[in-house]
């Protein structure tokens, strides 16, 4: 056999599914692959023979997963083990199609393979209405796959490599390399970042990515599996535990598998992330990864003792609360997925700036009667309009602002021009991602550019807010007669652990979410409205923003990740600073 196998499982109930994954994939026949499924067995044939010598020929193995392919007990108690086998022995490319929505996530040997489409979204969703472009799409990876393994090499996609994407001078910090025994889920990783100035080396192995640290100095970021045939990843970080202050390691687990919190700190382990859901992870990923840059930024500048250019640095460093979202909208995504992903942000701008506008209110003096009840009806269940009047309302104030900095800052940004694309993009975002319309792709195009166009420009504007921090305060103790304070600065969804010690003298509730005014010091706390908690469904730290209060609880929301929390936590504090009784 001249030409890569590709081995098609799936399940007899998908077989009008496995037709059209057939019709994509026989475009490559000709001249690239040779196509398996059980339709190639005629009458008489031994075919359990037959299943099992195919599953040993073939270079790439397709899974068509639905609830009918995991309900399957001959393909989960045959065709799976021999599959799993091949691809740990032999290098065999384990490619999961996910047809139509099914409970995929929660099997083991499957959560912590890269699937298709991208981040889990089914081939057969919104009524099949992107059937065909995703299976062009997953037809043309495999043509890829089977073009770089060759008819005859497949370990040569184990070969690691330099892959240069746009490589700028980057004085060593934005060289990366990442070890991760799936090649498919390399190639995700670098595409992620194909729009940026970073280079990638790849390794498969332990052994591979200590060559590579040993003969190449200008890596300095690692992304690392700690879960590894051989040697698992922990032994990268004991071959670089003399030097782990040069590196910022980057753990991706796919079974949040982590290091106890004593042996992360001997490690110098920079950020956690689940690679369980692609889709999560994506921004979370170029977050850590351009925080990790900058940090190795800062020290450099820091011995250099360029005072002047460190606090531009530091600026950097800490951007406004929803870059984590901002940053997703150069991913491949979908144009309607673009345009929730901007509204998103916007509803994320409007709701940050209108609770940080009512703590300050609540903590700088005196309250004034007609604009508490104004926030006590709109603050239940609030929209977009609910957002927009509360920052009205309290912008428009006739008291000296300079005692409220943070609205003092809002109000040169609440321009005439702003604000006016701020009512048209309320206008759009409202009327555009659609409830129950259907509009044509190139609608959804044409409105997806014009609400960049209006977005992108006031984002940049709002970049004030670097003059704040947004902090958590994990310890407090008295020192003399000021309180010194360890503040875990944790600026968009993820927290840095990038600990600092100031001292004031007042003092600041521990376990609860600060603005600090970066210039004076100022502060207040945003608890109950904003909350950092560790989410239930990805188990990491997340930055959890208020949006209603029903049933005697208070009910948040991530924008990073959609999901949600309920808790009766902080509600004496709500009904206080609402002066509700």
């Amino acid at each position: 056999m001249n030409k890569p196998l590709v081995f098609i499982s799936y399940s007899h109930k998908d077989d009008a599914e496995k037709e059209n994954l057939l019709a994509h994939l026989g475009v490559l026949k000709p001249g690239l692959i040779n196509l398996w499924s059980d339709d190639a067995l005629g009458a008489g044939d031994d075919w359990e023979h037959q299943i099992t010598e195919a599953i040993g020929q073939a270079k790439v193995a397709m899974l068509l997963i639905t609830a009918n392919f995991l309900n399957s007990d001959f393909i989960l108690r045959e065709e799976v083990p021999r599959l799993l086998t091949r691809r740990e022995k032999d290098g065999l490319v384990v490619f999961p199609v996910i047809a139509k929505y099914c409970a995929w996530s929660r099997i083991k040997w499957l959560k912590g393979m890269q699937v298709r489409p991208k981040y889990g979204e089914p081939v057969w969703r919104q009524q099949g209405a992107y059937v065909d472009q995703e299976l062009a799409r997953i037809a043309e990876e495999v043509a890829d796959i089977v073009a770089r393994a060759g008819a005859d090499s497949p370990a040569a996609v184990r070969v690691p490599t330099t892959h240069k994407v746009r490589v700028t001078e980057h004085h060593g910090a934005s060289k990366i390399l990442i070890l991760d025994d799936d090649p498919l889920f390399r190639s995700e990783v670098i595409d992620i970042f194909s729009d940026t100035d970073v280079a990638f080396v790849e390794a498969d192995s332990v052994e591979e990515a200590k060559r590579v640290l040993d003969e190449d100095r200008e890596v300095r970021i690692i992304l690392l599996d700690l879960q590894l045939p051989g040697e698992n990843g922990t032994a990268i970080l004991e071959h670089i535990m003399g030097r782990a202050a040069e590196y910022r390691v980057i753990v991706l687990t796919a079974y949040n598998v982590l290091l106890p919190a004593a042996e992360a700190k001997v490690y110098k382990v920079f950020q956690y992330l689940s690679k369980s859901a692609m889709g999560q992870m994506v921004q979370s990923l170029r977050f850590a990864v351009e925080q990790a840059r900058q940090d190795i930024e800062r020290e450099r500048l820091a011995r250099a003792n360029q005072e002047d250019r460190f606090d531009e640095v530091i600026l950097n460093k800490y951007p406004t609360p929803f870059t984590y979202i901002y940053q997703e909208l150069k991913s491949d995504m979908l144009t309607i997925d673009v345009l929730h992903r901007q509204s998103d942000i916007f509803k994320l701008l409007l709701n940050f700036t209108a609770v940080a506008l009512m703590c300050e209110y609540f903590g700088a003096g005196p309250r004034d009667a007609r604009l508490d009840a104004r926030i006590h009806n709109s603050v239940f269940e609030p929209d977009v309009t609910d957002w927009l009047n509360i920052i009205g309302e309290i912008t428009g104030r006739e008291d000296e602002p300079q005692a409220a900095p943070f609205r003092h800052r809002l109000a040169a940004f609440l321009n005439e021009e702003n604000r006016g694309t701020i009512r048209t993009l309320v206008e759009m975002l409202d009327r555009f991602p659609g409830y129950g319309v259907k509009r044509s792709e190139f609608e959804y195009q044409e409105v997806a550019r014009e609400c960049e166009k209006l977005l992108i420009p006031l984002l940049q504007e709002y970049q004030f807010i670097t003059g704040f921090l947004l902090c958590y305060v994990s310890s407090v103790k008295k020192v003399g007669g000021e309180y010194s304070y360890r503040l875990q600065e944790c600026t968009g969804a993820n927290p840095q652990l990038l600990f600092s010690r100031k001292t004031f003298n007042f003092l600041m509730n521990s376990d609860e979410l600060h603005l600090i005014n970066r210039e004076d010091g100022q502060f207040y706390s945003l608890h109950p409205f904003i909350i950092l908690e560790r989410c239930a469904v990805c188990t990491q730290l997340e930055i959890f923003f208020y949006v209603a209060f029903a049933d005697g609880q208070l009910h948040y929301t991530s924008y990073r990740t959609g999901h949600t929390r309920s808790t009766e936590v902080g509600v004496k504090e709500f009904r206080s600073l609402l002066r509700i009784s």
